[in-house]
């Protein structure tokens, strides 16, 4: 399976599909249309690009994920209110999307459920 990169993806981002295109874009907590996250783009993309699957980590560990803050260990993570970031502080869309290792890398435990 491959999807669509719908805009530019920078490396190690949370992302969404597009409800209308089914294309890929930074997931965002602040607006529906960004949510719900799926998974982390492992690479960086070019708006138009393929995506393999496997280029697309839905568990396990993520080193170095495009962040806020640092974290400390053991942090929930979730999707940040800033655009392809994840954080520790939940944004105005709350989505779990794992458990920090250190201050830069998550164990990805997402969690489908997106509270308002």
């Amino acid at each position: 399976m491959s999807y669509i990169a719908g805009e530019a993806l920078p490396p190690k981002v949370p992302v969404c599909i597009g409800e209308s295109d089914g294309y890929i874009y930074q997931a965002q907590a602040t607006t529906w249309t960004r949510m719900p996250c799926f998974g982390v783009c492992l690479v960086g993309k070019e708006l138009g690009a393929t995506i393999l699957e496997t280029e697309i980590a839905q568990f396990g560990r993520v080193d170095n994920i495009n962040r806020d803050l640092n974290f400390s260990y053991d942090d929930s993570i979730f999707v940040s209110a800033n655009l392809g970031k994840v954080t520790t502080s939940p944004g105005p869309l709350v989505q779990s999307i794992g458990r920090a290792l250190n201050s830069s890398d998550i164990i990805l435990q997402i969690d489908a459920t997106v509270i308002e």
